[in-house]
């Protein structure tokens, strides 16, 4: 599983709707480190703009 793929599942089994704009900038985040942190994140957000705002 990529950190991708977590980040996008983490949000979805927490019942977290990600709106195709938060989505595309999740995709096109290439920096490892910021996906790292997104992951992590990702287990606390309540919205997906909350996750993408620190892009």
């Amino acid at each position: 599983m990529t950190l991708l793929e977590l980040i996008f599942a983490l949000l979805e089994v927490r019942g977290v709707a990600v709106d195709p704009d938060s989505e595309a900038r999740v995709r096109r985040c290439q920096d490892l480190e910021t996906l790292e942190r997104l992951a992590r994140r990702a287990r606390e957000v309540e919205t997906a703009a909350e996750l993408v705002a620190e892009i």
